[in-house]
């Protein structure tokens, strides 16, 4: 497992992607932590449509978090509205540093019942490691 965890940040000039500046143990653990939810089966004849993201939060130098959201769009997409004020979380929207979908990927795409479900066993996952999270 790799001891840093990528920052995916969509703009206007493409996608960028650096490291996030989170040490090793956090990355190990929320990583562990996200791998161990599992996404309820898909329905048949249903084509799955849903996206769970997850936004690395900076409050200040020290001080990170994480947003856990559902969307109908791509997460880059659905970033960059929360960037520009459509539909925003306000913690999004000031503090939201870029996507980790090193601890979304595996979910996705998903149909909507799964998808619920899946943000909120993500969020309480990830709020088990002692992180920070706000949820969508």
């Amino acid at each position: 497992m790799p001891d840093w965890i990528g920052l995916r940040v969509p703009g206007e000039g493409g996608v960028r992607s650096l490291r996030a500046p989170l040490d090793a143990v956090s990355t190990r653990v929320l990583v562990r932590a996200a791998r161990s939810v599992r996404p309820l089966p898909p329905r048949p004849f249903i084509e799955p449509r849903f996206s769970i993201y997850v936004v690395l939060l900076a409050f200040e130098e020290d001080d990170h978090g994480l947003y856990v959201g559902m969307t109908g769009l791509s997460p880059d997409e659905r970033f960059l509205n929360h960037k520009a004020g459509n539909k925003a979380s306000k913690d999004v929207r000031r503090f939201g540093l870029g996507l980790l979908p090193a601890l979304y990927r595996h979910l996705n795409p998903l149909d909507w019942e799964p998808a619920q479900t899946a943000e909120v066993e993500l969020a309480v996952a990830l709020r088990a490691t002692g992180v920070r999270v706000v949820q969508g």
